[in-house]
């Protein structure tokens, strides 16, 4: 059992729990209990016997069959998963849930799987397809990466000397781009995303502009498509510099009204969402788009 579990009102809201309560009311109640019962990876050992000694010793209408049959429920409605290898039988909350209502389970914790139990089926799933993609960043990177094969040429052309300088500029935006994903967002890029970002580069954008854009889609706790999203839009108006951007927010400040923008503060170096009526300045601040 984890040492602490949060009972999260999104359990509450969850409408396949109210799917399961048409077809058993107790089950229903079971459920909120039972996230107590699960390690702080969101495994246990599926017993119904052991559930109902752990949780529900003194509640005598809480039988095995009951729980049994709550059991079922759950996995049938896709709160739970039911899995066994050749020793056991397990039950598990997919990560991306179990994380969700466990907040207060630290990233590095989550990252170092240390559960006596394995993973149930759509963790294992999604672990294959991250390493998937992982592998074909790592293929994007060697393709974009020179041979070390020296040229043959023994005095280069200038358009021999334009196109390295190129490549490398390249190679060095592709870097950045998928250092920065991973540091705002904790993952890599897929192959997609690295190319739908690396266009604007190719188009003229600045790096830095692309990395902005990604820093003011994770702080709304949006994904890259609000990235993408800033950069049409920027692109679209002609803007292709970090200069150009705050040039354009700051004479739009004084016709702009109701409308939402992004605020990136010197001090802190931080950007947060502002909504406002006319707003002719913001002090120590600087104005990005969203």
């Amino acid at each position: 059992m984890s040492r602490k579990a949060f009972i999260s009102s999104d359990i509450a809201h969850d409408e396949k729990l109210y799917d399961v309560a048409q077809e058993e009311p107790l089950a229903a109640l079971i459920f909120p209990m039972l996230i107590t019962y699960f390690d702080d990876w969101g495994r246990a050992i599926d017993s119904p016997k052991r559930i109902k000694t752990q949780l529900f010793p003194a509640v005598s209408i809480v039988t095995i069959d009951v729980i049994e049959r709550a059991l079922s429920l759950f996995a049938e409605y896709k709160l739970i998963e039911r899995y066994e290898d050749e020793e056991n039988r397990y039950i598990a909350i997919p990560s991306e849930k179990w994380f969700k209502w466990q907040t207060h389970i630290r990233t590095e914790k989550r990252l170092k799987d240390q559960s006596k139990y394995p993973p149930c089926p759509s963790d294992v799933a999604k672990k294959r397809e991250t390493e998937r993609d992982n592998a074909q960043v790592r293929e994007v990177a060697r393709i974009c990466t020179p041979s070390p094969t020296p040229s043959l040429t023994l005095t280069p052309s200038k358009d021999s000397d334009d196109d390295d300088h190129t490549h490398a500029h390249a190679r060095e935006a592709n870097k950045e781009i998928v250092s920065c994903y991973e540091r705002e967002f904790g993952r890599f890029p897929n192959a997609t995303q690295i190319d739908d970002l690396t266009e604007f580069i190719e188009k003229g954008m600045e790096v830095d502009l692309v990395t902005k854009a990604l820093h003011i889609a994770r702080q709304n706790a949006k994904d890259a498509g609000y990235a993408l999203g800033i950069l049409r839009r920027q692109y679209d108006r002609g803007i292709k510099t970090v200069a150009q951007a705050e040039l354009y927010e700051t004479e739009r400040q004084s016709s702009v009204g109701g409308m939402d923008i992004a605020v990136y503060t010197r001090t802190s170096g931080a950007y947060s969402g502002y909504s406002g009526r006319r707003t002719r300045s913001i002090t120590g601040g600087r104005v990005g788009i969203v």
